[in-house]
């Protein structure tokens, strides 16, 4: 999510930025989500949003990397999995 334009009978509102629109919305654990109009044939009754997990959205999902981490994935096999073309070395 980058904008959201709430229109009503009293005026529109615009919402930008990702963290702004969470909060606009109770504080969403995510941007990462797909909001759904729910209504037949007339002006939405309501909204429907179904996240995608926690954060903004992009790179390593922190609930996505534990449960690797818990299946017994390596740390390096789990930055892979996100990060393309990584190479871990040492320091």
């Amino acid at each position: 999510l980058r904008r959201v334009v709430i229109e009503g009978t009293k005026g529109a509102v615009t919402v930008e930025r990702e963290l702004a629109i969470r909060q606009a919305f109770g504080g969403l654990p995510s941007a990462m989500c797909i909001i759904t109009a729910d209504g037949v044939n007339s002006l939405p009754k309501s909204f429907t949003f179904t996240g995608g997990g926690r954060g903004h959205g992009v790179g390593m999902c922190q609930e996505g990397a534990r449960a690797m981490a818990a299946a017994g994935l390596a740390h390096g096999a789990i930055l892979r999995q996100y990060f393309s073309g990584v190479e871990l070395e040492r320091l």
